[in-house]
């Protein structure tokens, strides 16, 4: 039996893409991307390790039992940490596009409430 399929919509072709660059950190560093991606019932964070040259060190997602957009990256952050300081790590940068984690974390501990 011989099916015929024609397409039902045609796809138009999009614009290039522009990435953000990825800066790498000092020579000998491992820089640990982090995000997490937010649904209905539950959230995914992912995280990223590369060393100074760009090149893969491990990567890692997990589920996590949240909702809240901002739980859920500063858990992303938490296990980029947690895995750092597992695996032995002296020299490490964590970069994260939740900046009121990032700022939480930068701010001085008698800034604290």
């Amino acid at each position: 039996m011989y099916h015929s399929y024609q397409p039902i919509t045609t796809t138009q072709q999009l614009p290039p893409q522009t990435f953000r660059h990825c800066h790498r950190p000092e020579q000998g560093a491992v820089k640990i991307n982090c995000d997490a991606a937010v649904g209905l019932n539950h959230s995914f964070i992912a995280i990223v390790a590369r060393d100074w040259r760009g090149d893969l060190i491990f990567s890692l997602s997990k589920r996590v039992e949240t909702n809240l957009p901002l739980q859920a990256e500063a858990e992303a952050i938490n296990l980029a940490t947690c895995v750092a300081v597992n695996r032995g790590f002296e020299n490490v940068v964590v970069e994260s596009d939740a900046k009121v984690c990032i700022e939480a974390l930068k701010a001085p501990t008698d800034a604290m409430p």
